[in-house]
């Protein structure tokens, strides 16, 4: 009889083992009895229970880099938007007087600086995950607004 009780506990944990490795962390093997294939599916449930978690965290994970890219991507687009508009501008002759083309200029080398900085920050937090420096400014950049 414990021969039997034994193989039909280490045959649910090899169904839950399939059934977790297909990716359903819910599941769990039933607990009975206080033998060592008790003490085996306590430590299997266990392992799944920690799966779960990290599972979630990467989920979280992967939600915020996503999040980060959009961000980031909007937030370089918009001034190259801004420059590439001033630059044809300036080419096509629309701007001329010495005091806006001073100005574009001047609005321009702000946009240049503040993309630069915050590839600087994106460096660093990519290459250093504790960088201090990273995204330490909590004002918003308001970029061309001279």
């Amino acid at each position: 009889m414990g021969f039997t009780r034994t193989s039909s506990g280490l045959k649910a944990m090899i169904t839950t083992a399939r059934a977790i490795a297909d990716g359903d962390l819910s599941q769990r093997v039933a607990i009975k009895g206080h033998d060592e294939v008790t003490q085996l599916g306590l430590a299997f449930n266990d392992m799944a229970e920690r799966l779960g978690v990290v599972a979630k965290e990467r989920d979280k994970a992967e939600r915020l880099r996503t999040d980060l890219i959009a961000w980031v991507s909007h937030d370089l687009r918009t001034p190259l938007t801004s420059i590439r508009v001033m630059v044809e501008a300036l080419n096509d002759g629309v701007i001329t007087d010495p005091k806006e083309v001073k100005r574009y200029y001047r609005m321009m080398s702000n946009d240049v600086m503040g993309l630069n900085s915050l590839i600087n920050d994106l460096f660093c937090s990519s290459t250093h995950p504790t960088c201090s420096c990273a995204f330490k400014s909590t004002k918003p950049i308001f970029l061309s607004a001279n």
